[in-house]
């Protein structure tokens, strides 16, 4: 079986995670994968494969009747809610050119790979629909329990546009920080500098080979968002990445979060308002660190790594052809 993947930019942390790292495992299967930029595909190309996946690109309605003429099944893979706005524009958060776009790329499909539940409900019924969470690699750097970081390390990472999700619990974090000194870790693709903050922040340039090492460097790991159309299509990666470390996650009680973290039992959701309490009574708390993290382990080992992935992946595949 031949599979041609087309992605938009390899540098995108979807691409990466959901597709260029997917192949090997793929490939042990004997599925024969090749990647290629979607703007170097020919509609040509497409005679030597036997299924074809769209990651993440809504295409053009030019690119819709070209693609439509191919005889093989096309799979949408997407992880983000493209269809919306990332930012509200006149109080709305609608845009109706990425709908149209959307929309077309979705006659155009013969299944679909979500990242969440929110994101497969926007998908046609009656098509092959697999919620797949983004996978996180398990033979990483853990934390260590037995050495205790002074000051605590409060931790997020992420890219530099959702940022603003951190600045909007600033004041909580200045209000946690009069009571309980921390150090707040930062890894992005740009230094964050809290406006009008007196926080203690460690900024790290975020790179794939050092990420991981830093990460298990965090008492906790955050994860805050403010609850939109475009934020319910995000799929927790974050938290993700801090469990499969071991460390402690935290994030908003909004969309994904909720379907990754049992309460109190690996992790903790917070309510807006409710940050500075929470990180306070885990900060007081290193045995419930401990145990927060060790579950959070757990249910990266059973539901998320990349063989679970692979598999449905391969499950869908073997469907369709």
């Amino acid at each position: 079986m031949r599979v041609l993947f087309l992605y938009s930019n390899e540098k995108l942390a979807s691409t990466r995670i959901r597709i260029l790292n997917l192949i090997p495992y793929l490939s042990k299967k004997s599925i024969a994968c090749t990647a290629i930029r979607y703007k170097e595909f020919e509609i040509k190309d497409a005679a030597n494969y036997d299924m074809l996946v769209i990651q993440k690109k809504m295409v053009s309605m030019l690119d819709y009747w070209k693609l439509k003429k191919l005889k093989i099944p096309i799979v949408f893979d997407f992880d983000d809610a493209i269809f919306s706005r990332d930012k509200e524009k006149n109080g709305s958060y609608v845009s109706r050119s990425r709908q149209t776009k959307f929309n077309q790329t979705k006659k155009l499909a013969d299944a679909f790979i979500c990242g969440n539940k929110y994101l497969a409900s926007f998908c046609p019924d009656g098509t092959n629909i697999v919620v797949a969470p983004s996978p996180v690699p398990h033979e990483l750097a853990q934390k260590n329990y037995s050495r205790a970081n002074q000051p605590i390390r409060i931790g997020w990472v992420g890219s530099a546009s959702t940022l603003p999700m951190l600045e909007r619990i600033d004041s909580e974090l200045n209000d946690l920080q009069r009571s309980h000194p921390f150090e707040l870790h930062i890894i992005a693709d740009r230094n964050y500098a809290a406006k009008n903050s007196k926080l203690q922040i460690v900024n790290h340039r975020w790179e794939a080979e050092t990420q991981e090492a830093i990460i298990a460097e965090f008492d906790i790991g955050i994860m805050p968002l403010q609850e939109s159309p475009w934020t319910l299509g995000k799929c927790s990666y974050k938290l993700l990445q801090y469990m499969a470390a071991s460390i402690p996650a935290l994030g908003s009680n909004i969309g994904m979060n909720q379907e990754i973290i049992q309460h109190n039992k690996n992790g903790i959701l917070v309510d807006d308002g409710d940050w500075a309490k929470a990180l306070s009574e885990l900060i007081m708390d290193p045995n419930k660190r401990k145990m927060l993290g060790t579950a959070g382990r757990k249910t990266i080992l059973e539901n998320h790594t990349y063989d679970v992935y692979t598999q449905k992946w391969y499950a869908l595949i073997q469907k369709l052809l």
